[in-house]
């Protein structure tokens, strides 16, 4: 499970919901890469995922999320979107 704030949004689908962000996590000091589905996703957002680290040939280290919540930055409580993958 990961927890932080979104800096960028490298890619969204908005067909499918598919979507690359780089997070600032808790306990990492470098962005993480996050892959997911969201149906509306944007930089600044607070988000929770639980997932599992995946090694991309191509892209590196990813956390690919299996549940993705998103929150407005200005509310801990107020959760926007929940996206659950199986």
């Amino acid at each position: 499970m990961l927890a932080g704030s979104i800096e960028r949004v490298t890619f969204h689908n908005a067909e499918n919901g598919f979507c690359v962000l780089r997070i600032k996590a808790r306990g990492h000091r470098d962005l993480v890469t996050v892959v997911g589905y969201a149906a509306e996703i944007s930089a600044g957002e607070w988000v929770t995922v639980s997932g599992t680290w995946v090694n991309s040939r191509e892209h590196g280290q990813q956390f690919k999320a299996s549940f993705l919540r998103a929150s407005a930055p200005t509310t801990a409580e107020g959760s926007r979107s929940t996206w659950v993958l199986e």
